[in-house]
């Protein structure tokens, strides 16, 4: 299992799939606090911002925990920011903070102004030289980078990580990046909206008992052939669009799934994203699988559901009306 786990991070990579950082460690949401010798790097470190810029910046200096349950401390107003991860990339640009993105990943494509900007290596192997080269006043990451977190605050780069494998985990980190930048008001319209289009989802659905709801397999990868797990940001999309997620007593975050124990489960409903060519994977056995008979495959769009940012909630809405047709027209 561990041969297969390394092969995967490997091909997640190479697509830019962020969900695949939990199989980098598979440690999310039970990281510990900062100890004692992090903490100490963290406030030892100079300022790559003058403090006395603090008093142009309303509201800083500042402290915020981040998603990982690091301190974060923030002489002024950030004006050079560095992202290490699309969803930030795209939360930034959503916060209209993105005249002040200095560099990104190779992986950030949306919106298509983050293309313009300073590349600093991929996701999981950004050049921490490059990045110190740009100077940022913040670096935005998430909780695959804990080690280049503590080294580029002994350098004096702040660093703010996410931690985001669900909805809520998704807004939390909007509101948090907002306030760690100096735009919580358009954080909070941001935040609030994503909330009430979730509302308008689960007036719909959450009245519908565990027993009929349908049960979705979600098709992470065909060879071999995977899926997500409970903790996973995909688990928590299908169960807020109403679903049950077939693999949700699964012992790993991103579990091999063979073809027999996915027929025995015999799903409603499988998704899966553009670069799973599912149609030329799929043979004569998947044919009796109910999702299959009844032509309820379907494709979605990866980064709509793969990065925990502000477009998560159109990934939300679409899965929704794949799951639940009749209720979503």
């Amino acid at each position: 299992m561990r041969s297969s786990l390394l092969r995967f991070t490997s091909i997640l990579a190479l697509f830019a799939v962020l969900a695949a950082g939990g199989l980098s460690g598979c440690t999310r949401g039970k990281q510990a606090a900062p100890t004692a010798q992090s903490t100490q790097s963290s406030s030892t470190a100079q300022p790559t911002q003058d403090a006395s810029q603090a008093d142009k910046s309303p509201g800083f200096p500042l402290t915020v925990v981040d998603g990982m349950k690091r301190e974060v401390r923030l002489v002024a107003k950030p004006g050079r920011i560095v992202s290490l991860i699309p969803a930030g990339t795209e939360i930034l640009f959503a916060l209209g903070a993105g005249d002040r993105v200095v560099g990104v990943t190779k992986f950030c494509n949306y919106p298509a102004e983050a293309l313009q900007k300073d590349k600093v290596g991929d996701y999981s192997n950004p050049s921490i030289e490059v990045i110190a080269s740009l100077k940022p006043h913040l670096v935005v990451g998430d909780f695959i980078h804990p080690e280049l977190a503590d080294r580029l605050e002994s350098m004096g780069f702040p660093v703010f990580l996410t931690n985001s494998q669900s909805v809520a985990d998704t807004v939390q980190a909007i509101r948090l990046i907002g306030r760690a930048i100096g735009e919580d008001k358009a954080a909070e319209t941001l935040a609030s909206g994503m909330e009430s289009r979730v509302a308008a989802i689960r007036a719909k659905v959450g009245s519908i008992p565990e027993s009929s709801r349908p049960k979705v397999f979600h098709e992470m990868w065909n060879e071999p052939l995977m899926t997500s797990g409970p903790g996973t940001i995909m688990d928590d999309l299908i169960r807020q669009a109403g679903g049950i997620n077939v693999a949700g007593d699964a012992k790993t975050l991103y579990p091999e799934y063979s073809l027999e124990a996915l027929i025995a489960k015999n799903p409603d409903v499988i998704v899966y994203t553009y670069h799973n060519d599912l149609g030329k994977s799929r043979g004569n056995r998947w044919a009796g699988i109910k999702a299959v008979k009844e032509g309820r495959v379907h494709l979605l769009v990866d980064d709509l559901v793969s990065r925990p940012g502000p477009r998560i909630i159109e990934g939300l809405e679409d899965l929704a009306k794949r799951i639940h047709p009749d209720l979503f027209r």
